[in-house]
């Protein structure tokens, strides 16, 4: 904004405050020609400021201009808001129709106002004022309007989300119908999709409270008309696709105080919350968190950090004041990031089942050579158990995880319960096929000539044709485990792509000809 017109800020540095030195920051033209006879100094100082306020909805600076003798206030903040603060013969009288044309078209607008301080008003008395005192009685100077374009990156993630069947809400502080247009660029409304607007009103004049539910206008679908209906049948029509809820914060709060058993089901189709403020944010994540939905929330400002540290998967989009409340921050300000945890997370997931059954199916496994060998009086050596626990199992464990996360979303969620149906049933089919396969070798080996029936010894020495076959075939069975559980699309790339994981497979396959001299040397 400074240089688009061609002004400067200026603001006191450690040099100048460290010695408690009040410096005030001073705004000033960068060229003095346009302003040469004026009586004063372009020059102004700020000397004291009202920060921005969610519940206020705006923030105001008392001014001085070099050599001037009286002080300046300056507001900016929500139209509707600064424009109740201003007298009302400075307000033009097509001051919503503008507004609206603005908004309309997915501006963000901010309105402006000033007044005079009295003369009386010295320094010490500008820094002991209340901003109730000065926030009132203002002349509205005009709209500021910012056109604040979608990022590249935006829409593509939107689709992405919708295509894998993952909702996506816009929370803002911003107009309602500048939501509404951003939503409808974005991708995140369709075409299609009509907006009902629920109005909630708290009781009033002894009147019972009231909600009511507004369609968009059917030619843009972002005017709001009037053509207000007294009954929306909500538990119905959530099923249906063609439309989707706004609700503003003061609403939201009527919803809440008034309305709570429909919460639920205004959130189920809820994709525009607009003019919310941070602790309206938080209650929303809770609320569809009640409902049953995971919830991710984006955020670049320190009016997200309730929501922020609420949700589920909370994602800074600045290293700011978001970051220091969310677990996640983006080192890129856009949400490309979104897809991307969603991908990681969903592939961290599957690893860890696959893990565990991986890590069942090894102990069952052994726990069957074990068996199949105690059988004839005979066990596995220590060198066996060591090399299965050592090189095989703990190698496999750590490259396991080593496959990247797919590049789509996929419409299906991954297993997130190990008591389930499918987890159990993968477990005991494998446990069918190892056992098979162990005790089908454990009597083909007794079949062939050159068999020698093992012989119980004082000395432990279990080496015998009998455990050399079952440690052969189990050992192949642990690798072929990971191969089974290690499960790719649409969560992990294929196998293939660890490296690590398929290097170590073919150092670990354990060469017949070699065992058998290691196991059967005398």
């Amino acid at each position: 904004m400074f240089n688009a017109t061609s002004w400067n800020l200026e603001e006191p540095g450690q040099e100048d405050s460290r010695f408690d030195m009040m410096v005030p920051t001073i705004v000033a033209p960068k060229s003095m020609e346009t302003f040469t006879g004026q009586v004063h100094s372009p020059e102004i100082g700020i000397v004291r400021q009202f920060t921005f306020s969610s519940s206020l909805q705006r923030m105001s600076v008392i001014t001085r201009r070099l050599g001037a003798t009286h002080f300046d206030f300056y507001t900016k903040g929500a139209p509707e808001m600064v424009a109740s603060l201003c007298k009302s013969e400075t307000v033009p009288e097509n001051f919503k129709e503008e507004l609206g044309r603005c908004t309309h078209q997915g501006y963000r607008v901010i309105g402006l106002a000033w007044r005079p301080l009295p003369d009386k008003l010295n320094y010490v008395k500008a820094q002991r004022i209340t901003r109730d005192q000065v926030e009132k009685d203002l002349n509205f100077l005009g709209l500021l309007v910012m056109e604040n374009k979608l990022k590249p990156e935006t829409s593509a993630v939107i689709r992405q989300l919708e295509e894998a069947r993952i909702r996506t809400i816009m929370i803002t502080g911003d107009n309602m119908l500048t939501a509404l247009s951003v939503a409808r660029e974005c991708g995140m409304v369709a075409q299609m999709d009509r907006i009902v607007a629920i109005e909630a009103h708290p009781p009033r004049d002894g009147r019972r409270p009231v909600i009511e539910y507004i369609f968009a206008d059917g030619e843009d679908n972002s005017a709001l008309v009037t053509n207000k209906i007294e009954e929306l049948n909500i538990e119905m029509e959530p099923e249906n696709q063609h439309f989707r809820f706004a609700v503003t914060g003061t609403s939201w709060d009527n919803l809440r105080h008034h309305f709570s058993e429909l919460l639920p089901k205004v959130v189920v189709k809820g994709t525009i919350f607009a003019r919310m403020r941070p602790e309206q944010k938080a209650q929303l994540v809770e609320v569809l968190q009640e409902t049953g939905y995971y919830v991710s929330m984006c955020g670049d400002g320190a009016n997200d950090c309730g929501a922020l540290k609420t949700a589920h998967a909370g994602i800074s989009l600045s290293e700011a004041e978001a970051s220091v409340a969310s677990p996640f921050t983006s080192k890129r300000p856009n949400i490309e990031c979104v897809t991307a945890l969603i991908r990681e997370g969903r592939a961290a997931l599957t690893t860890s089942v696959g893990i565990f059954k991986y890590m069942a199916c090894y102990s069952l496994t052994q726990f069957c050579s074990v068996l199949l060998l105690y059988w004839v009086g005979a066990n596995l050596t220590d060198f066996q158990f060591l090399y299965v626990d050592l090189i095989l199992i703990t190698t496999l464990a750590i490259t396991f995880g080593r496959s990247p996360a797919y590049h789509l979303l996929d419409k299906e969620l991954p297993v997130v319960s190990l008591v389930t149906l499918g987890p159990i049933l993968s477990l005991l089919l494998q446990m069918v096929i190892q056992i098979g396969v162990q005790v089908g070798a454990f009597f083909y080996v007794q079949q062939q000539p050159w068999f020698i029936p093992f012989v119980p010894n004082e000395d432990d020495d279990y080496q015998s044709h009998t455990n050399t076959v079952v440690f052969i075939a189990s050992s192949f069975q642990y690798i072929l485990l990971a191969f089974v559980f290690s499960k790719g699309k649409p969560y992990r790339k294929t196998i293939l792509s660890n490296c690590e994981y398929l290097l170590h497979h073919v150092k670990g396959v354990p060469c017949g000809e070699a065992l058998q001299n290691i196991f059967l040397a005398h």
